[in-house]
Formats: C-alpha cells, structure tokens, sequence
C-alpha cells in the first residue's frame, strides 16, 4: 500500500508515466528550427530535467528521431509527445538505433492502436540499412525488426496534450522561464546520462571506441 507522498514518487518512477500523471505539475519547452526540433519536459518549481527529446527533417513530410533521454518512466511519453508535436506529419525511427529503443518501436507496432503506422516507402534513401548503437554496431537483418524500423509514425494531439501546452505557455510567461538555458543544460543531460553506454573499450585493440 502506497502511504506517503515518497512512496507514491517512486512508484511513478517505477511505471510508464502517462501525459495526465504530468499535466499540472510539468512544463513542456519546444524549440523548432527549420531543420531540427527539440523538446524538452521539465519540472518548473525545482528546474529538474525528466525528458529531451530531438528529432531531425528528413522531408517535408517526416521526420526521425535524433536524440532521446528521460528519467525513468518519462521515455515513452517523451515519445509521445514528440509524435503529437508533428502531427499531421510522421516520425521515424533513427537509422542508428539502440535495442532500447527499438522495443518501444515494436510497441507502438504491435500494443499502439492510437498510433498510425505507414510503411516507408522502398524507393526511399530512408529505407536504408539500420544498425545498432551498442555493443559491435551490428546492423539489423531480421524482416520482423525492419518492417518496425522502416515504418513512419503518426499519433493526433489528444486533450491532455492540448493542455499541457496551454500550461506550459502560461507557466513560461508567469515564471519567465528562459527556454534556451534550459536546451543548453538538456544537451548536457543527454551526454552525462548516455555517453557511457554509447562507448565500449576494445580489449584486442585496447583502444575506446564510440558508437555515435
């Protein structure tokens, strides 16, 4: 039984936080560039980070996911709110893409029936050969595994996301939140929470290798 506020934190934590767990108490930032998109979740009373999230243009149609992190139970919603953002246009998953990842993929393929999934077309350069960003970098070759990855995603702006937008834009005025030292620490954040799993040391070469 949960009985104190602690408690109830880390079973949050604990599960996949959905976008009304965070509707009141979260503030979304959204940095759009012509050719690149940030977002980023954070907690406006005590400035923590709980999800970034990028995604770069492929075509004017869709794009793909670039760079992701969150804390835990934060990064699916992180990619939610990243398809309802570009909505009605689709995203992709990244040509270099980490097991991890490929898992939420495959349930937005298979549990997701609020999520459109259009195939990417094959006389595109982005249908492409994928490979992983772990271990030996090897690329994916299982048809089960590239029918997910060679797959646009799309997901139409529910309420709750519609009001999340409209707090966050009366939080960022009322707090005079300054969006872009935010997107500077985020980068920070990315870096300090994944650059150690992006990198594995080569014991036959004794060298350090980076999987970018």
């Amino acid at each position: 039984m949960i009985t104190t506020i602690g408690q109830f934190k880390r079973y949050i934590l604990e599960k996949a936080v959905s976008i009304t767990d965070v509707e009141h108490d979260t503030c979304l930032l959204i940095d759009k560039k012509s050719k690149e998109v940030k977002l980023l979740l954070i907690n406006p009373i005590n400035s923590d980070i709980l999800g970034y999230i990028t995604a770069t243009k492929c075509t004017e149609d869709f794009w793909q996911i670039d760079r992701s992190a969150a804390e835990k139970g934060y990064g699916p919603l992180m990619y939610d709110l990243l398809l309802m953002t570009f909505y009605p246009k689709g995203i992709k998953p990244s040509q270099l893409i980490k097991p991890k990842a490929l898992g939420l993929w495959q349930k937005y393929m298979i549990e997701r029936g609020d999520v459109i999934k259009l195939p990417v077309d094959s006389t595109s350069p982005y249908y492409a050969d994928y490979y992983q960003t772990e271990e030996n970098g090897s690329k994916y070759t299982d048809e089960n595994v590239l029918k997910v990855i060679r797959t646009l995603f799309y997901k139409m702006p529910t309420e709750e996301y519609k009001k999340l937008r409209q707090n966050s834009e009366e939080t960022i005025s009322k707090m005079n939140i300054n969006s872009g030292v935010y997107f500077k620490k985020a980068l920070d954040y990315f870096w300090n929470l994944y650059e150690p799993a992006l990198a594995s040391f080569d014991h036959n070469n004794k060298q350090l290798v980076i999987y970018s």
